[in-house]
């Protein structure tokens, strides 16, 4: 009998929320719109390896939704549907669009979600977990010897701030935005973040600084990647998300970490451009490389 990771039919198993998005931000609004960080960055991780979406959806969440994510080539074996109401948030942007202002979050399936791997992803490579309830994040971990790698947000770092340390300690690869590796620090400076964040136990850590691009903390060397420059960000919301599903899936298809960085903000530009995945599920590997070489001309001398 072949052993499971002999058989996984994916390279990658994305563990993350799937949602219905009210957004508003200067350039328009949508309703209900497809979002969650499990549909952006399983979506992005697909333009370049393997890609299986862990998450729960309630009956409402429409099949046409669904079909997106097929389209793309992600396997949905993970996905649970159950009977309630897809979680669903509502954000207001505005201004320069660095951070949305909450109207109201509902929980609803995600009340009934179980952090279950299914047996086909058992012997996946890698595994992102994104922003979720530590105790979820940790047990998703305990499922697999994949390279794992975590996001997480200030509302964890408020609340759960020991269990969040110890999902930190279980990863591979922390993925963190600049004013949240600050604030569960207590760094002066993100050089002094990101070294504050390798101690409690990643062995790389990845600071998002949303149009400022990010920062890659490995042992004692420091990488820093600029943003795609974009004429107009029409809705920055999954960016994050969008970045970290591009950045995993690189790894996952073979490149080094530095170049996943690289393809991860060229994906995260696409994401910008419009509402929901409308813009992201349009981009190519082509067009995303086209991006990249753009990047590398901004920052090459």
């Amino acid at each position: 009998m072949q052993k499971l990771k002999e058989i996984c039919m994916v390279d990658l198993v994305v563990a993350g929320l799937v949602a219905f998005d009210d957004v508003s931000t200067p350039h328009g609004s949508v309703e209900k719109a497809m979002g969650g960080p499990g549909c952006y960055s399983s979506v992005a991780a697909s333009l370049f390896c393997r890609t299986g979406l862990v998450g729960v959806a309630g009956a409402d969440f429409p099949a046409e939704y669904t079909k997106v994510l097929e389209s793309k080539g992600v396997d949905l074996a993970g996905l649970q549907v159950v009977e309630d109401k897809t979680f669903h948030w509502k954000g207001v942007y505005e201004g320069d669009m660095n951070a949305a202002q909450t109207i109201f979050t509902r929980l609803n399936a995600l009340t009934q979600f179980r952090a279950e791997i299914p047996a086909q992803y058992l012997g996946v490579k890698y595994l992102l977990v994104t922003n979720f309830d530590p105790e979820i994040q940790l047990e998703l971990m305990k499922q697999t010897s994949a390279v794992v790698a975590m996001d997480t947000m200030n509302y964890w770092i408020n609340n759960t701030r020991e269990k969040l340390l110890e999902a930190i300690a279980a990863t591979d690869i922390l993925f963190i935005n600049d004013a949240e590796s600050l604030q569960l620090t207590g760094a002066q400076g993100l050089e002094g973040a990101g070294a504050e964040l390798l101690g409690m136990g990643p062995k790389q850590v990845i600071i998002k600084r949303g149009a400022q691009g990010s920062m890659l903390f490995e042992g004692s060397e420091v990488f820093s990647c600029k943003a795609y420059p974009l004429e107009q960000v029409v809705d920055p919301t999954g960016c994050g998300d969008s970045f970290a599903g591009g950045v995993m899936g690189c790894l996952a298809a073979g490149k080094t970490m530095r170049e996943a960085i690289v393809y991860g903000s060229a994906v995260a530009s696409f994401n910008a451009e419009g509402f929901s995945l409308d813009r992201l599920r349009e981009a190519t590997p082509e067009s995303v490389g086209e991006r990249c070489e753009a990047i590398r001309r901004l920052t090459s001398f």
